[in-house]
């Protein structure tokens, strides 16, 4: 008897519900992850300040993150909660945070600290741009540091 055999038993037709649950925990990855990407879009185009960029974001992603981890441990076939972020977190600091917020509180805390990280480190990076980018190029800059035609400078 063939490795596979004894892994997806004697019928021909046995793959399919593996074939079957793997591709709808890939269309459920896709489809839960775009408001995570949407929120990274259309958050800091909506208002770009410093505390809805390390504050709301975060919190956003933190949220939508989740929301995505919830959904994806009760679907398909009671859930497959492999992929929560708070199972990595099982010796680290935040591990007795656990205890009070279950096991979704250190997955939300650790993404909302690494999105608030990345966010920090963003702003940052953007005000050092602008800080060094002389004032004659500045005005030819878009918002989001492309540069424009000459001809889309309206004319003082």
């Amino acid at each position: 008897m063939s490795r596979s055999a004894q892994f997806l038993g004697e019928h021909p037709l046995s793959w399919v519900p593996w074939v079957a649950t793997a591709g709808a925990l890939t269309i459920y990855t896709a489809v839960l992850t775009v408001p995570i990407a949407l929120a990274y879009r259309w958050l800091p185009r909506r208002r770009n300040a410093f505390a809805m960029r390390l504050l709301a974001l975060p919190l956003l992603v933190a949220g939508a993150r989740t929301i995505r981890e919830l959904i994806m441990g009760s679907r398909p076939y009671g859930g497959f909660p492999w992929g929560r972020v708070a199972m990595s977190q099982s010796e680290s600091p935040i591990a007795p945070v656990a205890s009070w917020v279950g096991v979704s509180g250190p997955g939300f805390l650790m993404v909302a600290v690494c999105a608030a990280a990345i966010e920090a480190v963003r702003w940052i990076v953007r005000a050092n741009r602008h800080a060094v980018t002389p004032p004659s190029t500045r005005e030819h800059l878009s918002p989001r540091g492309r540069r424009r035609s000459p001809c889309s400078v309206s004319q003082r």
